[in-house]
C-alpha cells in the first residue's frame, strides 16, 4: 500500500469515528487513550499487551494516533517496541505514546502519558544497535467497560480444526464486502463494533451507523476484487494474557487485502474465542 493510500484511508475510518465522538457535545465524554506513533527509516512494530496494533514491515515510516480503549485492561498492561534496521545507511527514528486524550484539544494530544519510548533515547543514554526490542510495564486502573477480557476463553493452544473455522469466519467477512452485504458485515463484527461502542459509552446503533457509513463509501469503489487468505498463507499469533489471536498473512501483511481500480485496502484481524465460537473482536 502506498503511503498516499494509507493516509486517505486512515482520514475516512477516524473522520467517521471522530463524527461518533463529537455527536453531542452537551453529554459529558469518556477518557480516551490513544497511541500515538512517529517513525522514519525503521521497520517497527508497536503492540499492546502483545497484540501489534502498528506495523512498518516495509520501513516507509509512519506518523499517526489511534484510538485503543479496547486494548487496555485493568492492572498490568505492557507497551513493547520493536525495530529493525532499515538498511546501513539509514538513521531510525521511533517516538511512540501511550497517553489519555486532553479533551481540550480537537486532535490526539496528551492530557497524561502512560507510557512512552524515543529512539534514538532523549536522556543521552548510548543508542541500542538494532535489532531491538523493549518492553515498557504500565499500570491501568480504569475499566472503559468492555466485554471482551470479561469473557473471552483463555487459550492453551490453537488446533487445525480452529485455524480452518477462523480462516472461514475471515472470508465470510470478504465476501459480504464484495458482495456490499452491509447487513452480513456488520453481523460478523457486532461483537467489535458492541466493544467499541462501550468503550466510548456510545449506543451500539451510533457505532453501527458509523460503520455502516464507511461500508457505504467502499461500495462505491469500481472494481473491488479480494487476495483471500488461506490456511496455507496465514499466521497466528496468540496476544493478550492468551485471550485474543492475531490473524495475519505469513508475510505479516493483514488478513483482509482488497483492491479497487484506484485503491488498495487492508483490515487487521484480531479474533476470540467466546462461549466457545470464534469471534471478531477487535
Amino acid at each position: 500500500m502506498t503511503k498516499t493510500n494509507k493516509i486517505f484511508i486512515f482520514i475516512i475510518f477516524v473522520a467517521i469515528n471522530m463524527e461518533t465522538v463529537m455527536a453531542n457535545e452537551n453529554i459529558q465524554q469518556p477518557d480516551y487513550y490513544y497511541l500515538s506513533v512517529k517513525t522514519r527509516d525503521v521497520k517497527s512494530a508497536i503492540k499492546i499487551n502483545g497484540a501489534p496494533l502498528i506495523q512498518d514491515i516495509e520501513g516507509e515510516g509512519i506518523i499517526t494516533s489511534e484510538p485503543v480503549n479496547t486494548w487496555l485492561t485493568v492492572g498490568k498492561n505492557t507497551l513493547s517496541i520493536e525495530m529493525n534496521l532499515l538498511n546501513e545507511k539509514s538513521s531510525p527514528s521511533v517516538e511512540v505514546q501511550l497517553f489519555l486524550h486532553d479533551p481540550s484539544s480537537p486532535t490526539p494530544a496528551p492530557k497524561k502519558i502512560l507510557a512512552e519510548f524515543y529512539y534514538p533515547p532523549r536522556d543521552n543514554k548510548q543508542k541500542e544497535k538494532l535489532p531491538y526490542s523493549e518492553l515498557i510495564l504500565f499500570d491501568f486502573r480504569n475499566d472503559v467497560g468492555t466485554n471482551l477480557w470479561k469473557e473471552a476463553d483463555k487459550l492453551s493452544n490453537i488446533l487445525e480444526n480452529d485455524k480452518k473455522e477462523i480462516i472461514q469466519l475471515i472470508n465470510n467477512l470478504e465476501q459480504s464486502l464484495l458482495n456490499k452485504d452491509i447487513i452480513s458485515a456488520i453481523n460478523i463484527q457486532k461483537y467489535k463494533i458492541l466493544d467499541d461502542a462501550l468503550s466510548e459509552k456510545k449506543p451500539f446503533e451510533q457505532l453501527e451507523n458509523a460503520t455502516k457509513k464507511s461500508y457505504e463509501w467502499l461500495n462505491k469503489q469500481t472494481g473491488l476484487i479480494s487476495n483471500n487468505i488461506t490456511l496455507e498463507n496465514s499466521a497466528f499469533a496468540v496476544c493478550c494474557n492468551n485471550m485474543v489471536v492475531f490473524v495475519s498473512r505469513i508475510n505479516g501483511d493483514d488478513a483482509i487485502q482488497l483492491e479497487s481500480d484506484d485503491l488498495y485496502f487492508d483490515i487487521a484481524i484480531y479474533v476470540s474465542k467466546i462461549k466457545g465460537k470464534w469471534v471478531i473482536v477487535r
